[in-house]
């Protein structure tokens, strides 16, 4: 992550690696076929759906089609959210050092039945899934329907401040004026599984993902440190002052992240339209 120091590395990253690598790879293929492909596709998941995206954006009248799967809009927004959930999941935690304590797989297990319970036969089957997210969030009340303890924490309910950090969560980051910095998150049975504890016990602090990327990619100006203690960075990532940097901008850092990293306007897709491409998000 290092790279994000790099003024133009993180242009390249956001934006510059497809717009240049799209006509040298066309290029390519006409040098070594003597004409340019018949048709062209680009694809991708997560930040590539993100790059597909920013694909079907600036470069629209490139691609003929375009698989945009679960892309990554905003994605500093997105990993900021993650340093949210940490003050949140900490606030809660035994020990904050591990913040797996603050929500264990058996409590993970009571919040999963009880979004069942409400939300499951939502779309019409009984089958362990909730696919009808809008109508969960009306039938579903974190405050209502969760089991309470009435003394301490025993793995079969979950405690009124534990109820607290998760509506704060699944409501998603707030500035101290209340103003909302980011989506809400659904309410899913699926954070039973590990790649959930994975993002928000171990992501959210660690110096693989998120304080890194929001403190070296993200923010202007970077703060190189924050891989001194990354954990730290994310306790302690203010929404009034910090946030903002997202989408600072400098005499160095002339483009911020909001712009490097989002289609210049993501529901324009007049290029791709007007060439006769196809796009599936």
């Amino acid at each position: 992550p290092m790279f994000g120091l790099d003024p133009q590395a993180r242009i390249d990253y956001g934006y510059g690696a497809i717009t240049k690598l799209t006509p040298m790879a066309k290029k390519l293929i006409k040098t070594a076929y003597g004409k340019l492909p018949d048709r062209s596709y680009a694809g991708g998941t997560s930040n590539g759906g993100r790059h597909a995206m920013i694909a079907a954006t600036r470069l629209g009248d490139q691609y003929d089609g375009i698989l945009a799967s679960t892309p990554g809009f905003h994605l500093p927004r997105a990993a900021a959210a993650q340093l949210y959930t940490a003050q949140q999941l900490r606030r809660v935690a035994t020990d904050e050092n591990d913040l797996s304590t603050a929500l264990t797989l058996t409590e993970r297990k009571v919040l999963a039945k009880a979004i069942l319970d409400r939300c499951d036969a939502l779309d019409g089957v009984a089958d362990g899934l909730v696919q009808d997210v809008e109508a969960c969030r009306t039938a579903f009340d974190i405050h209502k329907h969760v089991p309470v303890c009435s003394s301490t924490r025993d793995g079969t309910c979950l405690s009124t401040e534990q109820i607290d950090v998760l509506a704060n969560i699944y409501r998603g980051p707030v500035n101290s004026a209340g103003q909302a910095l980011y989506a809400t998150q659904p309410f899913d049975p699926g954070l039973v599984g590990s790649n959930w504890a994975s993002w928000k016990f171990e992501s959210s602090v660690g110096t693989a993902r998120d304080p890194v990327a929001v403190g070296i990619l993200f923010q202007v100006p970077p703060d190189p440190t924050v891989t001194q203690n990354s954990r730290q960075f994310a306790f302690n990532f203010n929404f009034d002052t910090d946030y903002p940097k997202l989408s600072a901008t400098n005499d160095v850092y002339t483009e911020s992240s909001m712009s490097f990293m989002m289609p210049p306007d993501e529901l324009n897709l007049d290029k791709l339209r007007n060439h006769g491409g196809k796009i599936i998000v």
